[in-house]
Parts: C-alpha cells; structure tokens; sequence
C-alpha cells in the first residue's frame, strides 16, 4: 500500500532514520515530525536519531489503551526494521510492558525476542498478568522464588500476597528493600487484625 508522506514525514525519515513503517503505524505523523525536525536542527539539538524514534514509540503507545490487531502487527513490523539494536530490543520492552495487549499478543511478542534482560522482563510480565487476572499460590510462588526484586516489591505493593508469601519474603526476598516491604505488610496486617 502506497503511503501519501508530507514532506515534514519524508524529511524525518531521511534525517532522523524512521522508514514508512513509523507512518504506516502512525506514529511518525506529520505534526510529529514537523516538531522533531525543528528540535533536531537547533545548535545544541540531540543528534542520536534513535532517541526521537523512542519518543514517537512512547507517545504512540500513551494514547492507545489497546491495539488492535493492524497496529500489533504494525508494531512488530517496525522492532524488525529497526537497524539499531538497542532501539529493535527497547520497541519488544515497550510492548511486553503495554498493559493493553490481548495475551495472544503479548505471547506473540514475548516469543518474537530474545536477550537476558528482555527474557527476565518476559517472566515478570506473565507472571503479573496471570497474577493480577487470576491468582493463584503456585504463580506467587514462582514470583518470589524468581529472584526479581521488582517483582517481588510489585506483589507486595499490589496486596496479592497471603500472610505465608509474606514471611518468606521476609526471609529470603531478593534486597533489603523488600524485605523491609514484607516486614511492613506483615506489621500492616496484624495491626488490621487487632
């Protein structure tokens, strides 16, 4: 499908490195590229290129509250044609970390990347979506057995832990700082119980 650009999107993508794939999404729109071209040209502009295609990335995704399935597959299309790695890893994170994404698209995504730091985002997210959708001990468990201290302060801090949950977070939680978290929920929940 042949795509009708301004010349404030055809500039931007010669200059600042997007391809037709950031229009087609709708991300690189024309007011968008208008104001990064400008900020791009000032004397002391940033001149990583791949820091506006981030900004247009997270803009994007702040006003959508779900993607439909044009867009997902749009969104997959544009982390392949990313040239630079940090930015084709850093569109996977953004996704993976979209609250609005159906689980078949969220599966579909998780399994598209891989990296150390992207596969540990991976398990954080399945677990807080099977958590937060419908818990269970045997997914607790495994968020605290994991290691991952976000996770781990993010069961506290969301209320899905049971008093047993909270005593091994006490105990072996993965920093000071959530045990110090699993010592206050623990003092929370007697103090509510007297």
């Amino acid at each position: 499908m042949e795509l009708n650009l301004s010349d404030a999107q055809e500039a931007a993508i010669d200059q600042l490195d997007y391809n037709q794939e950031w229009a087609r999404l709708g991300a690189l729109t024309h007011t968008l590229a208008k104001a990064q071209l400008i900020a791009f040209q000032k004397p002391h502009a940033d001149r990583s290129t791949e820091h506006y295609r981030i900004s247009a990335l997270r803009q994007f995704m702040e006003a959508k509250d779900a993607l439909n399935e044009e867009e997902f597959e749009s969104l997959m299309k544009v982390a392949a044609s990313e040239l630079t790695k940090g930015l084709h890893e850093h569109v996977y994170h953004v996704l993976c970390g979209f609250r609005g994404l159906s689980d078949s698209q969220f599966e579909q995504a998780a399994n598209m990347y891989s990296s150390k730091s992207f596969d540990k985002l991976k398990l954080r997210r399945k677990l807080q979506r099977r958590i937060g959708s419908d818990w269970n001990s045997s997914d607790v468990d495994a968020a605290i057995s994991s290691g991952d201290t976000q996770l781990q302060a993010w069961l506290v801090h969301s209320g899905f832990l049971t008093q047993q949950h909270a005593h091994t977070l006490l105990e072996s939680g993965g920093s000071k700082a959530v045990r110090n978290l699993a010592k206050v929920f623990i003092r929370q929940q007697k103090n509510s119980k007297t």
